[in-house]
């Protein structure tokens, strides 16, 4: 019998994780106040517009380790994926929403 520790589910959540981990530590580091100071406000706002890659790569962390199991019927896995789905799908409509009308407001001004 042969037992497969590494699916393709837990590469893919570990390359992921990794990612997120590394723009974890940099947005981490441009938040204290003495880095910010040191920056400046231009690239600082570029560094923290990776956030939205983050919270992305989060999800898509959070399906690899969730949706093996999810789609072999396990129930809480399926109620956690459907959760997650609606707290990052609300955040992004919203996030965009608010771009649109940050967008406009600066057309008007």
């Amino acid at each position: 019998m042969r037992v497969v520790l590494i699916t393709p589910f837990v590469s893919v959540g570990l390359g992921v994780a990794l990612a997120v981990t590394v723009l974890l530590v940099v947005l981490g580091a441009t938040s204290f106040n003495n880095v910010k100071v040191r920056m400046s406000s231009q690239t600082w706002s570029r560094v923290q517009k990776w956030s939205y890659v983050f919270f992305g790569l989060t999800y898509v962390h959070v399906l690899a380790m969730l949706l093996p199991s999810a789609l072999s019927g396990g129930m809480t896995a399926v109620q956690s994926v459907v959760a997650y789905t609606v707290v990052f799908g609300a955040y992004a409509v919203l996030r965009i929403v608010r771009a649109m009308l940050d967008r406009k407001r600066g057309d008007l001004l």
